[in-house]
């Protein structure tokens, strides 16, 4: 049987928006060519993008880029038979996805590129709004496994768990986990799955979080 053809992904060398895509992929089995653009690279491949912004994709047998990291999530769980079909699981698997997005709107650059007096500002800006976030994400989980209740992760389980996994890069993994305990398990369990286990050793590692002196940086929109 032939392997799957790759979807061709293109993004920054961050850890960023096409994270929950990749781990994602990385969990069914399907293989992704990625580019990486750099600082330098990215003026000139942002005309070529359809809205400015990445990641992009390219699906196999395709021409049509396909933007915005929730689309990339939902589309490919929708054809391995990730989204529920029940109407009213949906609606809570998928409020659970778009609110741990929205947080990573703040903790992706808090993560990836904040320096100095912008990484203290949005630093307290995110710890502000995460509490509430993370305790309706706890209520929507429950105890179950995964977002949804049933036995496989739905899209919304991996944008949490990056969510949780950047947070816990900056504000330390024991605080993290301590005052949220169903979310932290949840992390862990969806980068022990396989194929996300792997993925998770062999991935770019984070950058060391600054020291609160040094200097401000601009970077492209993570």
């Amino acid at each position: 049987m032939a392997a799957p053809e790759a979807i061709a992904l293109t993004y920054f060398p961050v850890r960023a928006r096409a994270e929950p895509f990749a781990m994602l992929a990385a969990y069914l089995g399907v293989p992704v060519e990625l580019t990486i653009v750099g600082r330098e690279e990215w003026p000139a491949v942002k005309p070529s993008t359809p809205l400015g912004q990445l990641p992009v994709a390219t699906w196999p047998g395709s021409s049509v880029p396909v933007v915005q990291s929730n689309t990339l999530v939902r589309a490919l769980a929708q054809e391995h038979g990730l989204l529920p079909a029940d109407p009213a699981t949906f609606r809570l698997v998928d409020m659970a996805l778009e609110s741990a997005h929205e947080l990573t709107k703040l903790i992706n650059p808090l993560s990836n590129v904040l320096h100095g007096e912008s990484f203290l500002q949005t630093k307290q800006e995110y710890a502000d709004k995460r509490g509430r976030y993370f305790t309706m994400l706890s209520d929507l989980l429950g105890d179950n496994d995964f977002f949804g209740g049933g036995s496989r992760p739905t899209p919304a389980c991996f944008m949490a768990t990056h969510v949780v996994d950047l947070t816990r890069s900056v504000f330390g993994k024991d605080e993290t986990d301590a005052a949220y305990p169903a979310l932290a398990a949840l992390c862990d369990r969806v980068q022990r799955l396989p194929g996300v286990s792997d993925y998770v050793s062999n991935r770019r590692p984070l950058r060391a979080m600054p020291e609160p002196a040094s200097a401000p940086a601009t970077a492209p929109s993570t």
